[in-house]
């Protein structure tokens, strides 16, 4: 445990603090740590887009020492990168942003758009797989293979899937109804 506060100060308001999760073995606690940096500095960064979730039933983790609860959606995606062996300073706005100090954190969701601007990729979670997730994106590979990025829809308009080459009794229809009903695509930043 240190004594040292799990929150410095931020230096100025174009600060962000970047985690960076400590690689494990899976049997130990997630460990992360933060450091600061300048946005308009070329420091190489990714951002997490995510769903906060339900706050009953938080998971711990240990953050530059200190166990720190964060919510177990959150949770499930440090899980995963740290499984993936992620080696890259993250931008997480529930660990980097002191949700504490209200000061901090207006300042700091208004620069939420420059923040996913700047990033070299923003890593999307829709959350943990689930039964048909594999169908929808084998779905979307076939799909994708067969029409252009810049489909005219005009043309297929009226058409059924058999008439499109596509099977209506894929299951690869279930996940992907399933995938666009998740929580992710309802939040006010992805609609806008």
């Amino acid at each position: 445990m240190s004594d040292a506060p799990l929150y410095s100060q931020l230096p100025h308001q174009r600060a962000i603090r970047l985690l960076r999760i400590k690689s494990g073995t899976g049997k130990e606690g997630i460990q992360i740590t933060l450091e600061t940096f300048d946005l308009d500095s070329n420091t190489q960064f990714k951002a997490l887009s995510y769903v906060w979730g339900d706050e009953t039933s938080p998971c711990e983790i240990t953050c530059n020492g200190h166990k720190t609860p964060i919510r177990r959606n959150l949770w499930g995606v440090l899980l995963q990168l740290r499984k993936q062996k992620f080696d890259c300073r993250l931008w997480v706005d529930a660990i980097c942003i002191n949700q504490k100090d209200e000061e901090e954190k207006s300042f700091q969701v208004a620069m939420m758009r420059d923040i996913y601007k700047r990033a070299a990729k923003v890593i999307f979670w829709l959350g943990e797989q689930e039964l048909y997730d594999e169908a929808a994106i084998n779905l979307m590979r076939s799909f994708s293979k067969q029409y252009p990025p810049q489909l005219d829809l005009e043309p297929h308009r009226g058409k059924t899937l058999e008439e499109l080459g596509l099977s209506s009794i894929d299951r690869g229809w279930t996940g992907w109804a399933s995938l666009f009903c998740r929580p992710w695509f309802g939040r006010v930043w992805i609609v806008q």
